[in-house]
């Protein structure tokens, strides 16, 4: 069936996994932010037509006229053969036998007799429900995304929910509201939520469509308005009032227990993009799930309609990458759903060994300066070295030869001599037994042009060059039993050009981390396959510094959610630099950094630690896994197959203040019933989870 995933994300390596960035050839990016793909996605036409191939004399009969109108109410039109769109297949063709002929040997074609048609058309028009219900027992758990290309905001969701979906593994289908004519009501029943990924409606089809939507309600459905209804029509359907008035959106936040994590604190965004936001009145009874922070103007709510369940965002907050995970918890909130997980916790240390100047460095408030090299091995080390321990981390390192713009032409840095702070340093942690993998020659993006991040290379020959003496210099200091499998790019970049030149040079190589969110004209990585380097495994990092507060603070707890990671980097130097320390002593900061690594235990302690290595091979057979999903009538069923080593973990969020039962093959790694959150990982085969 369509709900078995083969390999993962429908194989991942054709949606995460090919479409994971669009970066500019081989010239400096523009300041002009390229557009980012969507994943691929799954359109359908819901069926529309039935094509009645009958004797005028016969469809002008009292059975055949009931018929006809039986399948308007529906949202079915039926139509004669002449004049049939061929690229339009109808959901039935129906062909009158008269008295003595044959039934037709196509077995997608319906036969029934001209006289005493009665019982035929009744048994018709029951096998037309259920073919648009899909009606099967158990049906699988499927959700339809309803969007188009239409402004800024519709695009945006459209986007973002392409790649909800093939993180998440949802059984998702998407239907452009260009296209749509008629909406056949039973159709929309096969579908566990219907959410619009749109502000706005077309004007043609607005009206009929959202008469469609509160039908689908009435007899059950969910819907989630994901971009904000300030359309009418939209507006409607969740109940809410018309805005008083407008307020500016600064600091927001969301109930810990729509959004794992988020007690204690809030989210802020920048005056210069704090746009104004209507303030609308929700319907009586609504549960706020989000809103501004010390007021009363909701973000997103959830209502009941009838037997029906609305999710509204009052704005688009949804439609930008960081907020995959909203959306995602929007559609859960409005219906039991299964949701795969990544599972990966990553903790890097960027230019970590790193060089050494003798800058003079104050560790603790009141306390004379010592140099840097003396920092690092008496204090840093010990500290970070303490957190690794108490936190269970599996840290990355990523190993560099010099911060400024050295080409190789000058020869080798000398910075890790015999005797030098930088290199006892580094054969510490490599003493350790931590994964140390590389950052660079220097601190100057592989790309030919000059740009922000890069005094450019005069060609592949001088990257080729610079990361041979880079080679050289790792095996001479970690020795030559010790291989580097990840290549963290400075300052997050890193052109087409460079990424060859690093498989050139280093062909043990295999992931490429650079970051996951949009950074200007840098584009965010996928996890998942690089899509120009075959071989590369891109596994980007969210989220940086020793603080979790209001500036970071929803990018991290979204990144738990969907895809299920977190990516953290610290530098060693984040004292020096006061924009990164907050103004800080190094004690200050090691216990700010203890409580964000605390913060997400407490939130997500089922996360499995990985090095960048260990994190490149679960991401690998985790594309080749596969999730099934079926619903039944209180509770549903899960099938895995091929799950990673370990198993597949995935999360539940069934209705609220119900008891659950797991049975079957699963295990259930963590419950929080305040939440509604189960967690569950499996080694294969099926598992049930039901409620009552």
């Amino acid at each position: 069936m369509a709900g078995l995933v083969p390999g993962a994300c429908r194989s991942l390596l054709a949606l995460i996994c090919i479409a994971g960035f669009t970066t500019a050839a081989e010239a400096a990016p523009s300041r002009r932010k390229p557009a980012r793909p969507t994943a691929p996605i799954r359109w359908v036409s819901p069926p529309s037509r039935v094509v009645l191939d009958c004797p005028d004399r016969v469809v002008r009969r009292p059975e055949w006229v009931a018929f006809g109108q039986e399948l308007d109410g529906m949202g079915i039109e039926v139509r004669r053969p002449r004049g049939t769109d061929p690229s339009a297949p109808p959901l039935f063709r129906v062909r009158c036998l008269a008295k003595g002929e044959a039934p037709d040997p196509d077995p997608a074609v319906r036969s029934i007799p001209e006289e005493d048609a009665a019982p035929s058309i009744r048994r018709l028009l029951q096998e037309i429900r259920d073919t648009l219900r899909g009606d099967a027992f158990p049906r699988p758990s499927r959700v339809l995304l309803a969007g188009w290309d239409d402004g800024e905001v519709s695009t945006a969701l459209l986007r973002e929910a392409s790649w909800m979906a093939a993180y998440s593994r949802l059984e998702a289908d998407f239907l452009d509201l260009r296209r749509l004519d008629r909406l056949p009501d039973p159709w929309l029943l096969r579908y566990d939520a219907v959410a619009m990924l749109t502000d706005h409606l077309p004007p043609a089809t607005a009206e009929s469509l959202g008469a469609t939507l509160g039908r689908y309600l009435d007899a059950g459905g969910s819907v989630v308005l994901l971009g904000g209804i300030d359309d009418e029509v939209l507006r409607s359907l969740a109940g809410a009032k018309a805005a008083t008035g407008e307020a500016p959106l600064r600091e927001w936040t969301c109930q810990p227990g729509f959004l794992p994590g988020t007690d204690g604190l809030f989210f802020r965004i920048p005056d210069e993009d704090a746009d104004p936001m209507p303030l609308y009145r929700v319907p009586e009874g609504a549960r706020v799930l989000c809103g501004v922070r010390g007021g009363d103007a909701p973000l997103a709510f959830r209502v009941r309609r009838g037997p029906g369940t609305v999710v509204a965002w009052t704005v688009p907050v949804p439609a930008d990458k960081s907020a995959r995970g909203l959306m995602l918890l929007s559609l859960m909130e409005a219906t039991p759903l299964v949701s795969a997980l990544v599972d990966a916790h990553l903790f890097f240390l960027d230019d970590c060994p790193l060089p050494t100047s003798g800058r003079p460095v104050r560790v603790e408030a009141g306390s004379p300066e010592v140099p840097d090299g003396e920092f690092y091995r008496n204090r840093w080390w010990p500290d970070v070295r303490s957190l690794i321990e108490a936190h269970s981390l599996r840290p990355t390192f990523a190993f560099i030869l010099t911060y400024d713009d050295r080409m190789p032409e000058e020869g080798v840095p000398g910075t890790y001599q015999e005797g030098s702070p930088s290199l006892e340093l580094a054969r510490a942690i490599s003493g350790a037994g931590h994964e140390v993998d590389l950052h660079g020659f220097n601190h100057q993006s592989l790309s030919l042009a000059r740009n922000e991040w890069s005094v450019g290379w005069s060609g592949i020959g001088a990257m080729r060059k610079a990361l041979t003496m880079l080679r050289e210099e790792y095996l001479r200091v970690f020795g030559a039993d010790r291989i580097p499998r990840a290549y963290v790019a400075p300052s997050n970049f890193v052109q087409r050009v460079g990424k060859e030149a690093l498989r050139q040079v280093f062909p043990e190589i295999e992931v490429l981390s650079t970051q996951y969110l949009d950074e200007g004209p840098i584009l965010g990585q996928e996890f998942g396959p690089d899509p120009e380097v075959p071989g590369l495994w891109n596994l980007p990092r969210i989220s940086s510094e020793h603080f979790l507060d209001a500036d970071n603070a929803q990018e991290v707890l979204d990144a738990l959610v969907l895809p299920g990671v977190f990516s953290h980097f610290i530098h060693p130097d984040d004292l020096l630099d006061p924009e990164r320390s907050r103004g800080r002593d190094w004690p200050g900061m090691v216990r700010e950094l203890s409580l964000l690594l605390e913060k997400v235990d407490r939130a997500h302690p089922w996360m499995t630690r990985r090095t960048a290595a260990e994190a490149s091979a679960h991401l690998r057979q985790w594309c080749k896994s596969g999730l099934r999903v079926l619903r039944d009538a209180d509770g549903l069923l899960v099938q895995v197959e091929s799950p990673p080593d370990g198993g597949l973990t995935f999360w539940v969020r069934p209705p609220r203040d119900r008891e659950v039962r797991i049975q079957g093959t699963c295990e259930e790694v963590f419950r929080s019933r305040a939440e509604s959150r189960i967690v569950l990982r499996s080694r294969g085969g099926a598992c049930g989870i039901f409620w009552r």
